[in-house]
């Protein structure tokens, strides 16, 4: 096989029995543009890498010949645009990475054909807007990533028809606030992270159909307070992250239906003090990070129900005397 690259433009693929391809890479190639039909003859390709390389964009019928493709990746280029076209015949894909270019939006047409894709990565471009129409039809999804980007909004039922997902990332965005339905359906997620925002408040209802839900990050945002009933229904979370943000003020109760739970970060926060039934229910608890707070001091028998507790960060506050039965 041999390919034909004139100045950084991918004229064309060309060799022996090439009808029989299934696996191409182009990785580091410092291809900049591709010619629409540089993939024509490739109709039994599977995998195609053009990760790495210097393309701006590409041709809506340059993977038009690719029906049998199931695995494309073309992160880490200069891309700021994605045709709606441009994935039309795609309808065996079922990875797709288009991380780390400079795509700002995506037409609500572009994964129209994509029913089989599994794992999408949109992470590291420049999209400030999230619309209800952009995944309607990716409901074989598992995995979606819109890290580090410049989301500022999330339109309502935007995720509504991804009943299948398990893992979701809008970390390292600009969100200020959660819709009461972002997360409407998402019923086999497992993992959400929203860490890294501007989000302020969060309501109760907000996490109440996430029931399978085992890890939660929305540390590093700007939340003051917790909602009693933000996680009632987060039974099977075992990871919860709510670290570096401003709480100063969370009920009591907040953690009470977490019997799962084995890891809860509060690191970094104003929290000035601890009730002693704050961690009763939470039997299972193994790591609890409290340091860098502003507690001065703790309850007899606040960790009484964690027998299996096996690392308790304390530093860093104001704790001016410890008293007896404590730990």
């Amino acid at each position: 096989m041999e390919t034909l690259i004139n100045e950084n433009y991918l004229i064309q693929i060309y060799g022996n029995n090439l009808k029989n391809l299934t696996e191409l890479s182009l990785i580091d190639k410092k291809i900049s543009s591709i010619d629409r039909n540089a993939f024509s003859n490739l109709v039994k390709l599977k995998y195609l890498w053009l990760q790495n390389n210097e393309i701006s964009s590409i041709d809506p019928n340059t993977f038009e010949n690719l029906t049998s493709l199931i695995f494309l990746s073309l992160s880490n280029n200069l891309i700021d645009e994605i045709d709606e076209e441009t994935f039309k015949n795609l309808t065996n894909l079922t990875q797709l990475s288009l991380a780390d270019n400079k795509i700002s939006s995506i037409d609500q047409e572009t994964f129209e054909n994509q029913a089989n894709l599994t794992y999408l990565s949109l992470s590291k471009n420049q999209i400030k807007k999230i619309t209800s129409k952009i995944f309607k039809n990716l409901k074989s999804l598992t995995q979606l990533d819109l890290s580090r980007n410049e989301i500022s909004t999330i339109d309502p039922n935007s995720f509504g028809q991804l009943t299948n997902l398990t893992w979701l990332s809008i970390e390292y965005n600009k969100l200020s606030s959660i819709g009461l339905e972002a997360f409407s359906n998402l019923l086999n997620l497992t993992a959400l992270s929203l860490s890294n925002n501007k989000i302020s408040s969060i309501d109760s209802a907000t996490f109440r159909q996430l029931k399978k839900s085992t890890s939660l990050s929305i540390e590093r945002n700007r939340l003051r307070s917790i909602d009693s009933k933000l996680f009632k229904n987060l039974a099977s979370l075992t990871l919860l992250d709510i670290s570096s943000n401003m709480v100063s003020f969370y009920d009591p109760k907040t953690f009470n239906n977490l019997t799962n739970l084995t890891m809860l970060n509060l690191s970094n926060n104003v929290i000035e003090s601890i009730d002693k039934t704050t961690f009763v229910n939470l039997i299972n608890l193994v790591h609890l990070e409290l340091q860098s707070n502003q507690i001065i001091s703790i309850e007899p028998e606040t960790f009484k129900s964690q027998a299996n507790l096996t690392k308790l960060e304390l530093q860093s506050n104001q704790i001016q005397s410890i008293g007896s039965h404590v730990f």
